[in-house]
């Protein structure tokens, strides 16, 4: 434990003082981040705004999805 400490303290000291060395990969971690966290947020927002284009151009109020397109006599699995 106070190997842990010691290595944290001095991996801060050194921050400190050379924070500038290491601003770059801190912005880039950060962007990395940031890109990452919008991609999840806009794959969330296309996929609900497909569905409901595909509603609007169907101009049905019911939407029905079979299990398998291959049998004819499935009820369906999901009604939105």
């Amino acid at each position: 434990m106070a190997r842990e400490g010691t290595a944290l303290a001095l991996a801060g000291r050194r921050l400190r003082c050379q924070g500038t060395e290491h601003a770059r990969l801190g912005l880039l971690i950060v962007i990395a981040v940031a890109a990452g966290a919008f991609s999840v947020a806009y794959s969330a927002t296309e996929s609900r705004a497909t569905d409901d284009r595909v509603v609007y151009a169907a101009g049905a109020d019911l939407r029905a999805h079979y299990t398998s397109p291959s049998s004819r006599q499935a009820l369906p699995t999901d009604v939105s």
